[in-house]
């Protein structure tokens, strides 16, 4: 992002912080800085948690609790998880700002907890809230997603500084994955089975790491990867960063994931202006398309075409999580990674022509890996540390 949109993206989150201190001048008080208390810090990210953004002129003049207000009383959409993981990360470096820079006398760990997207993911898990609006991809409109995006032009740039904006596009249409699931995922979690003298890469999706976070115990899933990902250079790649001895699969901003969902929402709303999802399409009524849309279409992949030796309503569902639009449901446990990929290849090229994207790849990177130099610990099925997810309450 250009330092202009940083600044302006900065300011918006400034302001929302300078509402709460504000106070309304009914239930909320005004605030001094040298006052506020670890409560405070809860109050103002629930209050940003229940809040709807400004997407037209009727909000755009409301301030922070009037906007929880209207939100509450058409039981409309809150923050997207973008903008609220750039709205906690803007807020926490002007605090540490503020405490390391203007007053030191300040706490500075007061905001090290906040954290308005999980509070919000949670909510949402809670309410099991749906975004109905959102509808999946066409096979026409992937083509031509993948044949503007990833053109000759562009895909050696693209593999080479943000290699994340290529595999994120097709992790989350051939396996499903959420952007946050994606983003950090370590080169350890990495793993092969050997069975019937083929070896299967798979990754072991956990959150054992401080910075991983799984939306809830389905999401502890092992992720075969299916051919078509090993012929667009997925090993190739991975070789490349365990050479270079490298702990996480992709370089990751300390601001987090949004500028793979940036990369991803601007292209779709260059490409696809009427469909795309913004706040003037969203106002019109219709149904819109963003990344999230993937899932739901690795999903229609995954429970419609139950076709092959291993397909089992249960594996799609161990493949996935959980069906995209319903509960979680009871927890079937890890894929044989043997298995999953059977049932993933069976998709083949999941309905596109990606014959010039493979030789684009292969032209790339010479020649594609298809094997790598990793034991297998015949450790699929270990059970992954399942993080408690508790919501913060106000009493």
């Amino acid at each position: 992002a250009s330092s202009e949109t940083v600044k302006k993206r900065q300011k918006l989150s400034l302001k929302i912080f300078k509402e709460y201190m504000n106070g309304d001048g009914k239930e909320f008080k005004s605030k001094k800085i040298e006052d506020l208390t670890s409560f405070d810090v809860i109050e103002f990210e629930e209050l940003v948690s229940e809040a709807t953004p400004r997407i037209n002129r009727e909000l755009k003049n409301l301030n922070l609790f009037e906007l929880v207000e209207y939100r509450k009383s058409v039981n409309g959409l809150r923050y997207s998880n973008t903008t609220l993981e750039m709205t906690d990360h803007d807020i926490k470096d002007f605090w540490k700002f503020l405490s390391l820079i203007v007053d030191k006398n300040l706490d500075r760990d007061l905001f090290n907890n906040f954290n308005t997207l999980y509070n919000v993911t949670h909510k949402k898990v809670e309410e099991n809230r749906i975004d109905k609006q959102i509808r999946l991809f066409t096979n026409q409109e992937l083509q031509i997603y993948i044949n503007e995006v990833y053109d000759q032009a562009n895909i050696k740039r693209i593999l080479l500084s943000s290699p994340q904006n290529f595999y994120s596009f097709f992790f989350a249409l051939m396996l499903g994955t959420r952007i946050g699931e994606f983003s950090y995922i370590k080169l350890s979690d990495i793993k092969v089975q050997e069975i019937n003298n083929q070896r299967i890469y798979y990754i072991y999706l956990n959150e054992n790491d401080r910075l991983q976070s799984l939306k809830n115990e389905n999401a502890h899933r092992n992720l075969p990867i299916p051919e078509p990902l090993i012929k667009l250079g997925f090993l190739n790649y991975v070789k490349l960063r365990i050479r270079n001895e490298k702990k996480w699969l992709w370089d990751i901003p300390a601001s987090g994931y949004g500028s793979i969902s940036t990369f991803h929402q601007r292209k779709i709303q260059r490409l696809f202006p009427d469909i795309a999802d913004t706040a003037e399409n969203r106002i019109k009524g219709g149904n819109v398309i963003q990344f999230r849309s993937l899932r739901k279409n690795f999903s229609e992949y995954i429970f419609s075409n139950k076709s092959g030796k291993y397909y089992t309503e249960q594996n799609a569902k161990r493949l996935i999580g959980h069906e995209e639009g319903t509960s979680s449901g009871t927890y079937l446990g890890r894929i044989e990674p043997f298995i999953g990929k059977s049932i993933l290849d069976e998709f083949k090229d999941y309905s596109l022509d990606l014959t010039r994207l493979y030789d684009l790849v292969e032209n790339y990177y010479k020649n594609i890996v298809r094997d790598l130099d990793i034991k297998d610990k015949n450790d699929y099925m270990i059970t992954s540390t399942v993080k408690p997810k508790k919501s913060r309450k106000i009493k």
